[in-house]
């Protein structure tokens, strides 16, 4: 064999098949369409949060009014007292509770999108290690 041909099949042995390469192009459409998933999903949740937020602060806002209605019954200024301690005693048990909630939500977003991350990286990974073979060309 001379050594024009064994280069030539050192050279065919290395380049990728036309099979490897098409399944590389498929590889990296799914990857792009998982990546497309994250995006999605967090315009989802800032469209739930802004939903909630809004919820949250019509509750509010009723309650500032029920709070004016029953500060304008009070006649004695033990009875406006007692009012205005039980509005902020709600007002804080309801932020408290939203505050909480949104951290919640936001952590399980957090780790529901680490989790998918892991995963989408794992198959990338599986499938480009299947996908190419290591081929070693003997070259006499």
């Amino acid at each position: 064999m001379t050594k024009e041909s064994q280069l030539d099949a050192a050279a065919k042995a290395l380049t990728p098949s036309f099979a490897g390469a098409e399944r590389m192009m498929e590889m990296t459409q799914v990857a792009m369409a998982r990546a497309i998933e994250s995006p999605q999903r967090l315009i989802e949740a800032n469209l739930e949060a802004g939903a909630e937020i809004f919820a949250f602060m019509s509750r509010r806002m009723q309650a500032q009014a029920d709070f004016w209605q029953k500060l304008a019954k009070c006649h004695a200024a033990e009875d406006a007292i007692c009012v205005q301690r039980e509005f902020a005693t709600g007002l804080t048990k309801d932020y408290t509770a939203e505050a909480t909630l949104i951290a919640e939500k936001t952590a399980g977003l957090a780790q529901e999108n680490f989790r998918k991350l892991t995963e989408q990286m794992e198959d990338v990974r599986a499938e480009a290690l299947a996908a190419t073979p290591v081929k070693v060309a003997q070259v006499a």
